[in-house]
């Protein structure tokens, strides 16, 4: 991957700083999450590092695209993720996942509202279903299979853990750490894993998503495992079937980034 390095820079910088309202002026204003970004991306250009570089902007870029996705939509939408966005990496996290997710539904021009208790209430037909979504990353040296086991009973002891509501699982953080030491999760493994915690659970889905940089297709990707519960609504089936389909997509030669 190769990139006009100061275009893309001014470019990635202007539009974080107008899409989530933001500023990089002082000192303080880049020890935020995106903030920090920006820094190690000069950083890694002095030094000579632009494979780094380059995936850096490549990951702030794919942000960029997601924001205007959302602005185009919905600019109210927009400013409901304002809030979140940037404050510490805790909540940059859980906000970056949901403006991919909500990217997304706009992108496959699917009828949803954004909430906030789940995040997104869908129109199916005629029927509701629902889309929690939540992040997980390894801040402290617990295994990863606990931190995933986390999210969902953490989740479930809410009063949206029904049938119609699938739960959106952002675990780039927890495949980083994974690819650092050649210890990848198996999606196999992974998937039976998941369908254990489920015999008592009553989502109808559980989606696991990771970041991935694609090198031979020279992209970012937000790519999938999908483990359906033991009592999904068939509306809720339906919509992932058409949307989020089962099935394998392979990345042979890859990066996965600490977050997306």
């Amino acid at each position: 991957m190769t990139l006009d390095f100061m275009p893309q820079y001014i470019y990635v910088t202007v539009k974080l700083s107008e899409l989530p309202n933001t500023q990089f002026i002082e000192e303080k204003d880049f020890e935020t999450p995106i903030g920090e970004a920006l820094k190690n991306i000069l950083w890694y250009h002095d030094n000579g590092r632009h494979k780094e570089r380059d995936y850096e902007i490549a990951r702030l870029n794919l942000l960029v695209k997601h924001l205007e996705e959302i602005k185009q939509h919905d600019e109210n939408m927009l400013n409901s993720f304002r809030s979140k966005i940037n404050r510490d990496d805790a909540n940059y996290y859980g906000f970056r996942f949901e403006v991919a997710t909500a990217a997304s539904l706009i992108r496959k021009k699917v009828n949803f509202e954004k909430t906030e208790t789940p995040d997104f209430k869908i129109i199916y037909g005629n029927h509701e279903i629902f889309i929690e979504c939540t992040s997980r990353h390894l801040d402290k040296p617990k295994s990863r299979d606990y931190k995933i086991k986390s999210a969902i009973l953490e989740k479930s002891e809410k009063s949206y853990c029904l049938p119609n509501t699938t739960l959106f699982i952002d675990i780039t953080n927890i495949y980083h750490h994974s690819w650092l030491k050649g210890q990848l999760i198996q999606s196999g493994q992974l998937r039976e894993y998941v369908i254990s915690l489920l015999e008592s659970i009553k989502f109808g889905s559980v989606v696991l998503f990771v970041f991935i940089l694609n090198k031979d297709l020279n992209r970012l990707e937000l790519n999938y495992l999908r483990i359906d519960g033991y009592q999904t609504d068939l509306a809720l089936k339906k919509f992932l079937d058409y949307y989020y389909p089962l099935g394998n997509h392979i990345v042979y030669d890859f990066v996965i980034p600490k977050r997306g």
